[in-house]
């Protein structure tokens, strides 16, 4: 087996200094937000956020194995003075509401795992900003999706108490389409659990035109 050869200049190499100053600002947050009575983060008056940091503030909360809750993602709710262009989110505790703050940048790429308290109300956010977006992954986090796309639900004992959820599942068929993506290139969908409707996968075909391997 040939071996590797060694280098001091791949482990002593310092880290940039994007990433330095975004480790500090996550560890300090004060300095670029306040915090609102409900708990919210907002960014301060008059501080506009470059993509290059805003993503970077990502990425070291990834590093530093910090949860992304709503509370983190407010800093991002003016879309004017901060920048996301992709989005790449895991092991969060982040809602749907803190998603609308995300998915209001008209991110071009989406990648989303494990993040449990998603509905299918994010899908819906993801539907109002997609225009750019080129790609999606989706991991563990299936419930973002509908499970079924029947009038009938079989796991349902009274179907009087599925009548709303019936409806709404329906809405998928009624405007032939699940996920509205006209530019859409990459479309990985991972842990899907589909109750019922052998049609499942055709709404997703049908508003970008493109084949699904």
């Amino acid at each position: 087996m040939a071996q590797i050869k060694k280098t001091i200049w791949v482990s002593n190499s310092p880290e940039s200094l994007l990433k330095l100053a975004t480790r500090y600002c996550i560890k300090h947050k004060e300095v670029f937000t306040e915090k609102l009575p409900c708990g919210s983060l907002k960014l301060l008056d008059g501080l506009y956020l470059p993509l290059e940091i805003c993503e970077s503030l990502f990425e070291i909360c990834h590093d530093e194995h910090i949860d992304i809750d709503d509370n983190f993602t407010n800093i991002f709710a003016d879309s004017q003075n901060s920048k996301l262009r992709q989005l790449t989110i895991f092991n969060a505790s982040v809602t749907d509401n803190g998603m609308r703050c995300l998915l209001a940048h008209n991110l071009k790429k989406i990648s989303i795992t494990n993040c449990v308290k998603l509905t299918t109300q994010t899908l819906e956010f993801i539907n109002e900003c997609s225009d750019n977006l080129i790609s999606i992954s989706v991991n563990n986090t299936f419930q973002i999706f509908p499970d079924y796309l029947s009038t009938v639900n079989p796991d349902s004992e009274d179907e009087f108490e599925d009548d709303d959820h019936d409806i709404m599942e329906n809405i998928y068929e009624e405007r032939h389409f699940i996920l509205k993506a006209p530019r859409l290139k990459n479309l990985c969908i991972k842990d899907l659990y589909i109750v019922q409707g052998r049609n499942y996968l055709t709404p997703y075909a049908r508003p970008s035109n493109y084949p699904l391997d």
